[in-house]
């Protein structure tokens, strides 16, 4: 969490302070309250905040977060929507994309930062295909699987073709 100077107040101060508080909450910005100690205690935050931090620590977890929504939205209000047919071919055609600038990559002399992006990508899309298959169901679920999948990489390439089939 980023928390800037001027988001920070004491207790002491607060009280005072109150409908501006409120008013910058309102409109997103949040403040932090700190003890006499400087210890931070408390904040002041948006509803609508705190009704996602309260889903995220009651453990409903989604792969989506708002934005991700909103963007989805923006998306169909812009282009429209698409069959879940056609939604696979995309997913699969970027899927193979990927794929093969990968194996372009073991065989050629680009960096490892562009190994290391097709990489994230190919994972990103494998996350997809497999939340759509139902072979992962959470956030935390997609999240240990890039671990494992990354410590795969790390024992080395043979450990990862094997458990990708």
């Amino acid at each position: 969490m980023t928390v800037r100077p001027e988001d920070v107040v004491p207790i002491a101060e607060a009280g005072a302070r109150l409908p501006e508080l409120v008013d910058d909450a309102a409109r997103g910005t949040k403040t932090i309250l700190t003890d006499e100690n400087g210890r931070e205690v408390a904040a002041i935050v948006d509803v609508h905040r705190l009704a996602q931090l309260e889903q995220l620590e009651s453990g409903v977890s989604s792969p989506f977060t708002v934005d991700d929504v909103l963007e989805a939205l923006r998306s169909i209000e812009t282009h429209g929507l698409i069959s879940e047919e056609e939604g696979r071919r995309h997913d699969q055609e970027l899927l193979e994309s990927v794929q093969r600038r990968a194996d372009l990559k073991e065989s050629s002399s680009l960096g490892a930062v562009e190994r290391g992006r097709l990489l994230m990508l190919a994972d990103a899309l494998r996350g997809m295909e497999d939340a759509r298959n139902g072979r992962v169901t959470s956030a935390a679920d997609f999240r240990q699987e890039l671990k494992e999948r990354a410590k795969r990489r790390q024992e080395g390439p043979a450990k990862d073709e094997e458990s990708s089939k």
